[in-house]
Protein backbone atom coordinates (compact mmCIF):
# COMPACT_ATOMS: atom_id res chain seq x y z
CA UNK A 1 0.00 0.00 0.00
CA UNK A 2 1.26 3.72 -0.87
CA UNK A 3 2.52 5.66 1.99
CA UNK A 4 1.72 9.92 1.37
CA UNK A 5 4.85 12.05 2.41
CA UNK A 6 3.53 15.62 2.86
CA UNK A 7 5.42 18.98 2.54
CA UNK A 8 4.42 21.60 3.69
CA UNK A 9 6.08 25.04 1.45
CA UNK A 10 4.33 28.29 3.07
CA UNK A 11 4.43 31.65 3.58
CA UNK A 12 6.55 32.10 -0.18
CA UNK A 13 9.36 30.13 0.99
CA UNK A 14 11.51 27.87 -1.75
CA UNK A 15 8.34 28.01 -4.30
CA UNK A 16 10.91 29.82 -7.25
CA UNK A 17 14.04 27.78 -6.75
CA UNK A 18 14.84 25.55 -3.87
CA UNK A 19 18.32 23.12 -2.95
CA UNK A 20 16.65 22.23 -0.09
CA UNK A 21 13.56 20.98 -1.26
CA UNK A 22 15.23 19.31 -4.25
CA UNK A 23 17.49 17.17 -1.82
CA UNK A 24 15.23 16.61 0.85
CA UNK A 25 12.80 14.80 -2.15
CA UNK A 26 16.51 12.94 -3.17
CA UNK A 27 16.76 11.82 0.47
CA UNK A 28 13.18 10.52 0.50
CA UNK A 29 13.99 8.72 -2.80
CA UNK A 30 16.84 6.73 -1.77
CA UNK A 31 16.39 6.21 1.87
CA UNK A 32 12.44 5.73 2.44
CA UNK A 33 11.94 2.48 2.03
CA UNK A 34 8.21 2.46 1.29
CA UNK A 35 6.25 2.94 -1.62
CA UNK A 36 5.37 6.39 -1.65
CA UNK A 37 2.93 9.15 -2.83
CA UNK A 38 4.46 12.74 -2.11
CA UNK A 39 2.68 15.66 -1.70
CA UNK A 40 3.58 19.37 -2.00
CA UNK A 41 1.06 21.82 -0.15
CA UNK A 42 1.47 25.54 -0.95
CA UNK A 43 0.12 28.48 -1.39
CA UNK A 44 2.13 28.37 -5.01
CA UNK A 45 2.87 25.25 -6.86
CA UNK A 46 6.41 25.29 -7.51
CA UNK A 47 8.56 25.58 -10.56
CA UNK A 48 11.09 22.77 -10.15
CA UNK A 49 8.67 19.46 -9.43
CA UNK A 50 7.64 16.98 -11.52
CA UNK A 51 4.73 15.14 -12.16
CA UNK A 52 5.07 12.43 -9.90
CA UNK A 53 4.33 14.78 -6.90
CA UNK A 54 0.76 16.19 -6.08
CA UNK A 55 0.49 19.58 -5.30
CA UNK A 56 -2.60 20.73 -3.50
CA UNK A 57 -3.11 24.79 -3.00
CA UNK A 58 -3.27 26.31 0.25
CA UNK A 59 -3.48 29.25 1.88
CA UNK A 60 -1.24 28.96 5.03
CA UNK A 61 0.64 26.93 7.40
CA UNK A 62 -2.19 26.26 9.14
CA UNK A 63 -4.87 25.36 6.42
CA UNK A 64 -1.91 23.34 5.37
CA UNK A 65 -2.26 21.21 8.01
CA UNK A 66 -5.95 21.14 7.93
CA UNK A 67 -5.98 20.08 4.45
CA UNK A 68 -3.31 17.55 5.37
CA UNK A 69 -5.63 15.42 7.25
CA UNK A 70 -7.87 15.14 4.72
CA UNK A 71 -5.81 13.39 2.53
CA UNK A 72 -4.50 10.37 3.90
CA UNK A 73 -5.48 8.25 7.77
CA UNK A 74 -1.95 9.14 7.86
CA UNK A 75 1.12 10.83 6.53
CA UNK A 76 4.69 11.66 7.11
CA UNK A 77 5.25 15.38 7.80
CA UNK A 78 8.41 16.33 6.27
CA UNK A 79 10.12 19.55 6.12
CA UNK A 80 12.54 21.13 2.98
CA UNK A 81 15.50 21.34 5.83
CA UNK A 82 14.78 17.52 6.70
CA UNK A 83 16.91 14.82 4.89
CA UNK A 84 17.17 11.24 5.38
CA UNK A 85 20.56 10.03 6.11
CA UNK A 86 19.97 6.33 6.15
CA UNK A 87 17.58 3.95 5.43
CA UNK A 88 13.97 4.10 7.19
CA UNK A 89 10.99 1.99 7.26
CA UNK A 90 7.60 3.66 7.91
CA UNK A 91 7.43 1.62 11.20
CA UNK A 92 10.53 3.06 12.56
CA UNK A 93 8.99 6.97 11.72
CA UNK A 94 6.50 6.59 14.09
CA UNK A 95 8.71 6.41 16.98
CA UNK A 96 8.75 10.17 17.67
CA UNK A 97 11.76 12.05 18.78
CA UNK A 98 11.79 14.47 21.74
CA UNK A 99 13.25 16.24 24.64
CA UNK A 100 15.52 15.33 27.37
CA UNK A 101 12.58 15.25 30.26
CA UNK A 102 9.28 16.58 30.65
CA UNK A 103 8.70 20.35 30.98
CA UNK A 104 8.32 21.84 34.26
CA UNK A 105 5.97 24.10 35.16
CA UNK A 106 8.21 27.09 36.06
CA UNK A 107 10.30 26.19 32.43
CA UNK A 108 6.76 26.36 31.10
CA UNK A 109 5.69 30.04 32.65
CA UNK A 110 9.12 31.02 31.80
CA UNK A 111 8.05 30.13 28.05
CA UNK A 112 5.02 32.07 28.00
CA UNK A 113 6.50 35.46 29.83
CA UNK A 114 9.69 35.24 26.87
CA UNK A 115 9.64 38.03 24.32
CA UNK A 116 9.92 35.34 21.60
CA UNK A 117 6.76 34.55 20.06
CA UNK A 118 7.40 30.74 19.06
CA UNK A 119 8.46 30.26 22.93
CA UNK A 120 5.62 32.14 24.18
CA UNK A 121 3.47 29.76 22.08
CA UNK A 122 4.72 26.24 23.21
CA UNK A 123 4.75 27.39 26.76
CA UNK A 124 1.17 28.00 26.19
CA UNK A 125 0.07 24.90 24.72
CA UNK A 126 2.58 23.01 27.70
CA UNK A 127 -0.06 24.98 30.03
CA UNK A 128 -2.82 22.73 28.40
CA UNK A 129 -1.43 19.98 28.41
CA UNK A 130 -0.89 20.05 31.88
CA UNK A 131 -3.99 21.49 32.61
CA UNK A 132 -5.64 18.33 30.61
CA UNK A 133 -3.34 15.67 32.84
CA UNK A 134 -1.04 14.69 29.52
CA UNK A 135 3.02 14.67 29.76
CA UNK A 136 4.37 17.84 29.31
CA UNK A 137 7.37 16.50 26.84
CA UNK A 138 9.04 19.08 24.07
CA UNK A 139 8.41 17.07 20.63
CA UNK A 140 9.26 19.99 18.40
CA UNK A 141 13.01 18.73 17.23
CA UNK A 142 12.51 19.37 13.68
CA UNK A 143 12.21 15.78 12.37
CA UNK A 144 9.45 14.15 10.79
CA UNK A 145 6.03 13.50 12.32
CA UNK A 146 3.79 10.37 11.04
CA UNK A 147 0.55 11.95 12.12
CA UNK A 148 -2.77 9.92 12.34
CA UNK A 149 -5.34 12.09 10.14
CA UNK A 150 -7.95 11.91 12.91
CA UNK A 151 -5.57 12.04 16.44
CA UNK A 152 -4.20 15.12 14.76
CA UNK A 153 -7.43 16.91 13.29
CA UNK A 154 -8.47 16.72 17.04
CA UNK A 155 -5.60 18.20 18.56
CA UNK A 156 -5.80 21.11 15.49
CA UNK A 157 -8.64 21.85 16.59
CA UNK A 158 -8.54 22.15 20.55
CA UNK A 159 -4.48 23.31 20.70
CA UNK A 160 -4.71 26.79 18.70
CA UNK A 161 -2.48 29.80 19.17
CA UNK A 162 -2.09 31.46 16.33
CA UNK A 163 0.55 31.50 13.65
CA UNK A 164 3.02 28.08 13.53
CA UNK A 165 1.44 26.68 17.17
CA UNK A 166 3.99 23.53 17.96
CA UNK A 167 1.38 21.52 17.03
CA UNK A 168 3.60 18.38 16.97
CA UNK A 169 4.39 18.77 20.61
CA UNK A 170 0.58 18.84 21.48
CA UNK A 171 0.02 15.91 19.41
CA UNK A 172 2.79 14.03 20.71
CA UNK A 173 1.51 14.26 24.59
CA UNK A 174 -1.84 13.71 23.41
CA UNK A 175 -1.83 10.49 21.05
CA UNK A 176 0.30 8.65 24.08
CA UNK A 177 2.59 7.36 20.33
CA UNK A 178 6.04 5.82 21.05
CA UNK A 179 8.94 8.26 21.66
CA UNK A 180 12.34 8.33 22.55
CA UNK A 181 14.92 10.56 23.58
CA UNK A 182 16.35 13.16 20.20
CA UNK A 183 19.11 11.56 19.24
CA UNK A 184 21.13 10.95 15.42
CA UNK A 185 20.38 14.20 14.13
CA UNK A 186 22.97 16.07 12.22
CA UNK A 187 22.07 19.70 12.78
CA UNK A 188 23.70 22.89 11.30
CA UNK A 189 25.57 23.31 14.87
CA UNK A 190 27.94 20.75 13.21
CA UNK A 191 28.21 23.09 9.82
CA UNK A 192 31.50 24.06 10.86
CA UNK A 193 32.60 20.90 11.33
CA UNK A 194 31.42 19.56 7.65
CA UNK A 195 32.88 17.32 5.91
CA UNK A 196 32.26 14.41 8.86
CA UNK A 197 31.88 10.91 9.56
CA UNK A 198 28.01 10.41 9.17
CA UNK A 199 27.49 6.67 9.95
CA UNK A 200 26.09 7.78 13.49
CA UNK A 201 23.21 9.87 12.18
CA UNK A 202 19.98 9.03 10.84
CA UNK A 203 18.60 12.66 10.21
CA UNK A 204 19.69 16.23 8.73
CA UNK A 205 17.62 19.51 9.81
CA UNK A 206 19.83 22.46 9.49
CA UNK A 207 16.47 25.19 9.68
CA UNK A 208 16.13 28.33 8.80
CA UNK A 209 19.54 30.04 9.22
CA UNK A 210 21.80 26.77 8.39
CA UNK A 211 21.78 26.77 4.75
CA UNK A 212 25.31 28.07 4.40
CA UNK A 213 27.77 27.46 0.98
CA UNK A 214 29.47 24.01 3.79
CA UNK A 215 25.79 22.80 3.49
CA UNK A 216 25.12 23.59 0.35
CA UNK A 217 28.26 21.11 -1.00
CA UNK A 218 27.48 18.34 1.46
CA UNK A 219 24.10 18.19 0.12
CA UNK A 220 25.69 18.50 -3.27
CA UNK A 221 27.66 15.58 -2.37
CA UNK A 222 25.74 13.38 -0.44
CA UNK A 223 22.68 13.51 -2.86
CA UNK A 224 24.24 14.28 -6.23
CA UNK A 225 21.52 12.27 -8.47
CA UNK A 226 18.19 13.64 -9.21
CA UNK A 227 14.91 12.19 -8.50
CA UNK A 228 11.84 11.24 -10.01
CA UNK A 229 10.35 13.79 -8.24
CA UNK A 230 11.84 16.86 -9.82
CA UNK A 231 11.60 18.52 -13.23
CA UNK A 232 14.26 21.14 -13.86
CA UNK A 233 12.45 22.37 -17.23
CA UNK A 234 10.91 25.57 -15.96
CA UNK A 235 13.55 26.75 -13.11
CA UNK A 236 16.50 28.59 -13.79
CA UNK A 237 19.51 26.63 -12.25
CA UNK A 238 21.75 29.50 -11.16
CA UNK A 239 18.75 30.30 -8.46
CA UNK A 240 19.91 26.60 -6.47
CA UNK A 241 23.02 27.44 -5.64
CA UNK A 242 22.17 31.14 -4.43
CA UNK A 243 18.87 31.16 -2.95
CA UNK A 244 19.02 31.72 0.80
CA UNK A 245 21.88 30.64 0.91
CA UNK A 246 23.56 32.58 4.26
Amino acid sequence: MLKTVIYPICNGNYTDSSIPMLMSLRSVERFLKEDVTVIVISEKEPMYLSDEVIYVKCESYRNALDIATTLADEFLWMNDDIMLLKDWTWDELRVWRRGKSEVSEEKQDAKINSNGAWNARKGRVMKQLREEGHTTYDFSTHTPYLYNSAILADVLSRFDYGYKTPVETAYGNVSGCDHELKSGVLSRHHDGALPIDISSYGLLNFDDVGLTEHMVGFLLGMFPTPSKYEDMGTCDPSKLLTSRIK
